[in-house]
């Protein structure tokens, strides 16, 4: 403490103190992830405890219908599964809880009467057995059993809402927020432009002040959404956040500069946001790409539970993109040959205009480069037409890249357009061949499956019915039957 000198014990305890308040919200983000971690494991074990059950009930049912068992077991057993179902209930109303607990309340609805009635129903069919009466104790497991279907149906909703949804909304926020990252960067780079040319007595100083004012308060939105999202997504680490929160440090250091008049010092700060946020954009870019990769590995039936528009986009909606990116390309150019014979001059907001626009045709490359390689995976997979289209995209990148929009950049959006609206055509054929091959090769020999099993279990019923020897016939005819039966199983 007598080596250092105040300005180095001041800066140990800002290091300090920020330390600290990223182990606050690193624990408070775990705390989170743990509870939905638990919620999900309840609502997985409540899931396979109420199948397991009603399978029980079923079977209790059948042997009462069948009479295979007396009725004081049937009773019994019956007093068991109400004690089990008891159990799944107090778990149920625990996973409700568990439920209101998260920040972000998945959507599981409200099952409490259902239980009850479910209860209710059990109740009704051991007090019938214990009077003995089959028909009676057979509709109330029936009404029972019914209702464990609803019941079943209700939590199988809220597992796959849990699981596939949240994902894809994730994926539209997390894209949302490096969308805004990448504007704030920019912004910030030409601030940091007008205020190195910037005298500090110049009246303009103050305007400059109220923009990294503005700046620094979209950045505190940023970092409250990002580390929102970081609750319910295991990808965004905690570096990711702390990487945010030196933003906004740094941010804070540059307004305290500015207001002193350090220009200097107020631009070293400003360079280290721009750091920050530009590493930062590559690790959410690498998160984004991660969950996308995900969503597009998953099984068809797993991507249909997904919301409509997540995963991939398709042809039409490259296109579409495509299309809106070639307007805006038209109107720049036409801007620049309404300035012929002037000096050039950088628009305000020019650079961020470029920088998005390339940034929309590298996204959709990447997503028609993956398309071209599932074309190419498959049988006979030709994808000539979208390598193109690539190669051609790449062009117009560097064309953006360099300001230079001439009328050979319009025209290869024209060839690029009019490949995707080829694949388009190609992929709704494709749809119709495999609906057409659904219905021919899937749906008949599934029903005829049916039959032929309902045709196995007829026979075996009346093979079994024939078996049957009467208890009545003396040894000798016995053995003769059994012979008979036995030279009928050779044959």
């Amino acid at each position: 403490m007598e080596e250092m000198k105040t300005d180095e014990w001041m800066e140990k305890l800002e290091e300090l103190q920020l330390n600290n308040e990223d182990l606050e919200k690193e624990l408070d983000r775990n705390l989170e992830l743990l509870k939905k971690f638990e919620f999900e494991q309840s609502l997985e074990e409540s899931l396979d405890a109420l199948k397991e059950l009603k399978e029980k009930q079923k079977q209790l049912q059948s042997d009462n219908l069948e009479k295979t068992k007396p009725q004081e077991t049937i009773t019994e057993e019956q007093e068991k599964l109400n004690e089990e179902f008891k159990k799944l209930s107090e778990k149920l109303d625990d996973l409700q809880e568990k439920n209101s607990a998260l920040e972000k309340k998945e959507n599981l609805q409200e099952t409490k009467e259902l239980q009850e009635s479910i209860a209710q129903d059990m109740q009704e069919s051991k007090e019938n057995s214990e009077k003995k009466k089959r028909k009676k104790t057979a509709e109330s497991q029936k009404q029972a059993l019914d209702k464990m279907d609803d019941l079943e149906k209700k939590l199988e909703q809220a597992k796959k809402e849990s699981g596939d949804s949240g994902p894809s909304e994730d994926m539209d926020a997390l894209r949302q927020i490096l969308e805004n990252l990448i504007d704030l960067s920019i912004d910030e780079e030409e601030l940091l432009n007008n205020l190195a040319e910037t005298n500090k007595n110049d009246p303009e100083y103050v305007s400059l002040i109220h923009w990294q004012n503005k700046l620094s308060d979209d950045s505190k939105i940023l970092e409250d959404s990002l580390y929102a999202l970081s609750k319910r997504q295991m990808q965004i680490k905690a570096t990711i956040n702390r990487e945010m929160s030196a933003i906004t440090s740094n941010f804070e250091k540059s307004l305290a500069n500015m207001a002193e008049r350090q220009t200097n010092k107020a631009l070293e700060e400003q360079q280290l946001v721009m750091t920050s946020a530009n590493n930062l954009a590559l690790m959410l870019s690498d998160v984004l790409q991660s969950m996308q990769e995900d969503l597009a590995n998953k099984t068809p039936g797993e991507q249909q539970c997904s919301k409509p528009g997540s995963g991939n986009p398709k042809p039409s909606d490259l296109k579409k993109m495509q299309q809106k990116l070639k307007e805006q390309l038209e109107k720049m150019k036409k801007g620049k040959d309404g300035e012929k014979g002037k000096k050039p001059k950088p628009k305000p907001g020019q650079g961020k205009d470029l920088a998005k626009m390339m940034g929309r045709q590298e996204m959709i490359r990447k997503q028609l480069e993956k398309m071209a390689e599932k074309i190419e995976e498959s049988e006979n997979g030709n994808a000539e037409g979208l390598r193109d289209a690539i190669k051609n995209m790449e062009k117009t990148e560097e064309d953006i890249a360099n300001n230079s929009i001439t009328q050979e950049t319009l025209n290869r959006q024209n060839q690029i357009i009019e490949q995707l609206l080829k694949a388009e055509n190609a992929e709704q054929e494709r749809d119709k061949e495999e609906k057409r091959e659904a219905k021919e090769a899937d749906q008949i020999p599934h029903q005829i499956q049916n039959l032929l099993e309902d045709y196995k279990a007829n026979k075996l019923k009346q093979a079994e019915l024939l078996k049957t020897i009467p208890p009545k016939l003396r040894p000798y005819y016995k053995e003769k039957v059994k012979d008979y039966f036995q030279k009928l199983e050779q044959e």
